[in-house]
């Protein structure tokens, strides 16, 4: 049912809820602080990407928890409102009159907040959101600027970076086409996109810095792309929106920034093997006075965190509390135990006195026959309710559909048409699991009927029409179940037959394509002999003897010979002849 937001009955349930909501976020910051402040002391010593990972774990469990505060809160207030509607439907007021003395109240610390929050609550949402949209406003203008800085006054860098980038991202382990520009708008590198991730350098880049360290500042970069911290930034300034107001969900945001930073740094040296030339390239940087604000992954990270890269590179050391950090944590552990006490702190009743309730007259009771109540015997809990076994479709059905499925694959295979044969295998396979699975859970609820009868047998001993039937049912659920199981276990093997004939029929196939790549390489003109013959058919290129062929001969072949972007064709490579499966997906 939807939510009609103008009726008071859904929002102001919805309006409290979400205050709440914002004060239990500030509590449930300070036990981060306190965690992320453990995170840092226990891991002094171990690497940047275990560091990172704690720190997501935390902000992703404070997101959720937080969420599901919101939720019980908003259910809570649906309830206190439809209880308190009830309430004042259900009592006249000229029939109950109540006169009291009030001598003693106390207000507790939670009574106050909720007091407060009843009477600004709307106050409070209209400040949270003139923020939160000021916020999200300066992300969407800094998207838009990383969409400007890409489009114009940019051009792309020459086929030898080009090409460089792609040697570098192969080591990387990125196999994706990843595009490098320069730009006159820019003074530091920066990454730029999710599925189609662009490098952007300042003009000029390429030919102001020695060649080592530009290759370190590009692996730094396609870094970023291998760990996906485009997709992770743009979510994080998300979150930073949001909770705008919690100084402990921005200062845990900023230390998983800084590990993030800290992580590519450590895969840029263990693949240079060189921590020199990381360190010059940011030195190189450190003069920038461009701020980095926008959505997009600068090389330099933050200028606060500058320093502490090149002086963790050099010593190898990690970030540990500074004096002000302790002190907040500190604080934090005060105010924690505090608002715990504040929490738990017991109500004292409001005393009253003199209290006359004058109440309607009682209503007239029909006389009713007295009747004999037979004593309800005892039963187990899982007695009380039987099992009921839900009614399945017909096993002929069933078994129609799988043998239909089976039929079709069969003709498949005889046809050689692979893929419609994987694609019914794939089917036949879901149709047999799905009824093992049906069986399985109907035999355990069997199982639990049969045990719930046992354990009322002595009770309907003396009603034998009642155990007869339960009997019944339970053996001829158990004879159902153990023929649907056989049949099905049937099928199964006969599927099984004929999965195996079908990966024969592609290996078959396999040794075929491979024949006839070759010949289209002779046809071509690349090859002249099979002898010494050694070729890679990829996704993104074509390398015959150690030479890589045209852009055009690639896509020919690739068209013709690679079904799927997650594979690739060799030949007396590394060993290896016939079709590879990479397990990567490429969208270039």
């Amino acid at each position: 049912m939807a939510i009609d937001f103008s009726d008071p009955h859904y929002f102001h349930p919805l309006a409290k809820a979400f205050c709440w909501t914002l004060i239990h976020s500030l509590w449930q910051g300070l036990i981060v602080a306190l965690l992320s402040g453990i995170i840092l002391l226990l891991t002094a010593k171990c690497r940047p990407a275990l560091r990172y990972n704690l720190f997501a774990a935390l902000l992703l469990a404070f997101v959720i928890v937080n969420a599901a505060t919101f939720l019980l809160a908003y259910k809570k207030e649906l309830v206190n409102n439809s209880q308190s509607s009830a309430v004042s439907v259900a009592i006249d007021p000229t029939l109950l009159k109540i006169h009291f003395n009030v001598k003693h109240t106390e207000i507790s610390f939670i009574n106050r907040i909720s007091q407060f929050l009843d009477h600004y609550q709307m106050q409070i949402i209209a400040v949270w959101l003139m923020f939160f949209l000021f916020k999200s406003a300066r992300t969407v203008t800094g998207l838009l600027y990383i969409n400007k800085i890409r489009h114009r006054n940019v051009r792309v860098a020459d086929d030898a970076w080009n090409w460089q980038v792609r040697q570098l991202a192969a080591k990387m382990g990125i196999y994706q086409r990843i595009l490098l520009l320069e730009s006159g708008l820019l003074q530091t590198p920066i990454l730029q996109g999710i599925f189609r991730p662009v490098i952007i350098v300042p003009l000029g880049f390429l030919t102001s810095l020695p060649q080592d360290q530009v290759e370190a500042i590009l692996l730094h970069e396609l870094a970023h792309v291998r760990r996906h911290d485009y997709l992770v930034n743009l979510l994080q300034s998300l979150g930073e929106n949001l909770y705008f107001f919690n100084p402990a969900f921005l200062w845990l945001s900023a230390l998983m920034r800084m590990e993030r930073e800290n992580c590519c740094d450590d895969l840029v040296i263990d693949i240079t093997k060189e921590r020199n030339t990381l360190v010059q390239a940011l030195v190189s940087f450190h003069a920038s006075k461009q701020a980095v604000t926008s959505p997009g992954l600068s090389f330099i990270g933050t200028n606060n965190y500058l320093l502490n890269r090149i002086k963790r590179i050099i010593y190898n050391t990690n970030k540990q509390l500074n004096t002000m950090e302790k002190f907040s944590i500190l604080s934090s552990l005060i105010a924690v135990a505090f608002i715990s006490a504040a929490y738990l702190t017991p109500v004292k009743q409001v005393n009253t006195s003199s209290i006359a309730v004058i109440q309607p007259k009682p209503a007239k009771q029909e006389t009713i026959r007295p009747t004999l109540v037979k004593a309800k015997m005892k039963t187990p809990a899982s007695a009380e309710k039987p099992v009921a076994i839900e009614k399945h479709k017909s096993l002929s059905d069933s078994l129609s559909d799988i043998k239909s499925l089976l039929a079709e694959l069969k003709t498949a295979i005889d046809t050689k048409d692979l893929k419609k044969a994987d694609a019914l295998r794939y089917k036949a396979y879901l149709a047999v699991w799905e009824e093992k699975s049906d069986i399985h859970s109907k035999t355990l609820q069997t199982k639990l009927l049969a045990d719930a009868f046992e354990k009322r047998k002595e009770q309907l001993a003396k009603n034998t029409i009642l155990a007869n039937v339960q009997n019944d049912m339970i053996s001829s659920s158990s004879q159902t179940l153990a023929k649907r199981s056989a049949e099905i276990d049937v099928l199964y093997k006969e599927m099984e037959a004929l999965a195996l004939e079908n990966h024969g029929n592609r290996k078959a196939r396999e040794v075929e394509m491979q024949e006839d790549l070759i010949e289209d390489l002779l046809a071509e003109g690349i090859i002249t002999t099979r002898e010494n013959l050694s070729y890679k058919l990829h996704n993104m290129f074509l390398i015959v003897n150690g030479v890589e062929q045209p852009e055009s001969l690639h896509q020919k072949l690739k068209a013709k010979y690679l079904e799927r972007s997650w594979t690739e064709w060799v030949y007396n490579w590394d060993g290896a002849t016939g079709l590879r499966y990479t397990g990567v997906r490429y969208n270039g």
